[in-house]
């Protein structure tokens, strides 16, 4: 549970699968993005200081991965990053699976559900960017914030930075990104698959 307007506090009901609002006493008073059919992803939903919000819709998408060594009937989670007015009207959008699409190298397509970015923070940077923290892809990566265009990505195989410490092995499986306001990024490092 997280603040949300004045008196009001948004929670994730897993059973609706939807963002829920509630006022001081905990009775519901809206739910978010029920105009769209897709379940909204129960990570994080964000307020923005104009009433707007941003939200994470997961898309189950059929396809057949066949032809690049995955199953013939997979269902592929898309991370549908969506900025909505108070009535649900779309601001902004962006597609998980447009922006980042399926690559055989370095995702795992072997099961019938393929969550080959599993999104799991949002936050903005001083300068306005969006940082997404896509944890099966052990990346953060930077949205430019005119049009939501990738301008960066860090960590992952498609990594676009040195480090120069040679102590240092990198993130893997991260969670929960944020833009400190000296330039540097936080983030949990769940550290796994790593053999020290």
């Amino acid at each position: 549970m997280k603040p949300w307007h004045p008196g009001e506090y948004v929670f994730y009901d897993f059973i609706m699968r939807k963002w829920v609002v509630v006022d001081l006493e905990l009775n519901p008073v809206d739910t978010l993005t029920q105009s769209f059919q897709a379940d909204d992803d129960y990570h994080d939903v964000m307020l923005l200081d104009d009433g707007t919000y941003l939200v994470v819709l997961l898309e189950n998408l059929p396809m057949d991965l066949s032809g690049i060594g995955g199953l013939e009937n997979s269902d592929v989670l898309n991370p549908r990053l969506l900025h909505l007015d108070e009535n649900e009207n779309i601001l902004s959008e962006w597609s998980g699976i447009e922006a980042m699409p399926l690559d055989p190298d370095i995702d795992n397509l072997l099961f019938s559900t393929v969550d080959h970015l599993h999104w799991n923070s949002m936050q903005f940077d001083a300068h306005g960017g969006l940082l997404l923290s896509f944890r099966n892809r052990s990346q953060i990566v930077r949205l430019r914030p005119e049009d939501w265009s990738i301008h960066w990505k860090l960590g992952g195989t498609e990594n676009q930075f040195q480090i120069d410490d040679p102590d240092w092995e990198g993130f893997n499986v991260q969670h929960d990104v944020h833009a400190l306001c000296d330039g540097r990024i936080l983030m949990f490092d769940d550290a796994l698959y790593k053999h020290n």
